[in-house]
């Protein structure tokens, strides 16, 4: 069954009147799209913290293998950027998104999409590259719902 925008709002509205305590995007790397699925959360009623995942990805392949599997639109920019610089261009990519978001939600929740390799020397480099010292961190032990903003 194929997910509509309406559909995904409406399934993220009812887990917070479950009880979530706060909800986190899917990946995002077209910042226009999430921040037009923000914008549906909040006219239906959002009423607790967003937080936007920002992902480093580890290539071009990597990337269009997660927007296969969860439906999420990637730019041809950021395509381009990977397949030109597949080291620097992950980061690019992740520290242009942060930079789009940062200031459109509650805060921005950094994932790595490669799990089978240590994520904290790419966590520290896009820190660097970002400008952020000492981010803040927030415990995940509350309830939280994943929601994906739907193209």
């Amino acid at each position: 069954m194929e997910t509509t925008p309406a559909l995904e709002i409406s399934r993220t509205i009812s887990r917070v009147d479950a009880g979530a305590d706060f909800i986190v995007t899917n990946v995002a790397f077209d910042s226009e799209c999430v921040l037009g699925h923000k914008d549906s959360l909040l006219e239906a009623g959002l009423n607790v913290p967003l937080f936007i995942q920002v992902s480093i990805p580890l290539s071009l392949h990597n990337v269009l293998f997660v927007s296969q599997k969860f439906d999420i639109p990637v730019p041809a920019h950021v395509k381009k950027k990977l397949l030109n610089d597949p080291t620097g261009g992950s980061l690019a990519v992740a520290a242009e998104a942060y930079e789009a978001l940062r200031g459109e939600a509650n805060g921005i929740h950094f994932s790595y999409l490669f799990r089978q390799r240590n994520p904290i020397p790419a966590y520290r480099h896009l820190l660097e590259t970002i400008g952020i010292e000492r981010p803040t961190l927030v415990p995940l032990a509350a309830s939280a719902v994943k929601t994906y903003p739907v193209a």
